[in-house]
């Protein structure tokens, strides 16, 4: 599966919408987010975990948007990816309602749909799925060799010199208040 892009509501440390372009260009075959400690860097490796294979996180749903829900509202957590699998478009969608109810927060809908070539497929359609190597900033080292084929998404406090030449997009994470956001660099 290559990814072109992922979709983030209110998950962890992101509040509203944001996308995030992963698509390859070229031989550019590495996707990179950067950031300090707790900027969201590894949320993003989180966010593609669960919304493949339901690997819960603590508190899914942002702080900053579950401490403002009044009794009886809800809101939505959703991880969507979207890309290719075998030259055909791939749609991953995680998503979760939650609600406040006597001051707990409470899942009350949760979906789960994969669409292949603008199909609905059976969920076991993801043990077939070769997913992206995902690396994240305690596993990076001096050792690591990009790989010449496939998507990498690597996280780091920095730009690593060595990767440069193969990064596709890089992201540099940046905390306002309780909220990360994406933005664009260039390197």
């Amino acid at each position: 599966m290559e990814l072109n892009k992922i979709y983030l509501q209110n998950f962890c440390l992101f509040i509203g919408k944001q996308d995030v372009d992963l698509c390859q260009h070229d031989n550019k075959n590495v996707i990179l987010f950067i950031g300090g400690e707790e900027s969201g860097k590894s949320t993003i490796l989180k966010a593609i975990n669960w919304c493949v294979f339901n690997l819960a996180t603590k508190n899914l749903l942002n702080q900053e948007v579950a401490d403002s829900l009044k009794e009886g509202e809800s809101t939505i957590v959703q991880v969507n990816l979207e890309g290719y699998s075998k030259n055909k478009p791939l749609t991953i969608e995680r998503r979760v309602q939650v609600k406040k109810e006597k001051n707990e927060l409470k899942v009350i809908e949760h979906n789960f749909i994969i669409l292949h070539d603008h199909k609905l497929v059976s969920p076991t359609f993801i043990e077939k799925l070769k997913l992206p190597l995902m690396v994240d900033d305690s596993r990076f080292n001096e050792n690591f060799v990009v790989p010449k084929t496939g998507q990498v998404i690597i996280t780091s406090y920095e730009v690593p010199e060595k990767i440069v030449p193969y990064v596709a997009h890089a992201y540099e994470m940046l905390r306002e208040g309780d909220a990360t956001v994406v933005a664009t660099l260039k390197i």
